[in-house]
């Protein structure tokens, strides 16, 4: 199966982002965990790895929302 890959101004389209925007938050959310790109200089991320992080993401939101519910 080929590997599936995104371009950053498409990644930012989606994220409802201007590419500008996208880069300046990218070292902010790259902390986060946020996949590398496969090739810097070519902006493009294996789209299987964003799927990953973004589950990661929401598992994490899930908890997180559930404690939040359960305090005082």
């Amino acid at each position: 199966m080929p590997e599936r890959m995104i371009a950053a101004a498409r990644i930012a389209e989606a994220m409802g982002q201007q590419i500008h925007e996208f880069k300046s938050h990218l070292p902010h959310m790259l902390k986060l965990g946020f996949p590398l790109p496969m090739d810097p200089d070519q902006e493009l991320w294996h789209i299987d790895e964003l799927l990953d992080w973004v589950a990661k993401q929401q598992e994490l939101n899930i908890r997180l929302m559930q404690f939040l519910l359960t305090e005082n």
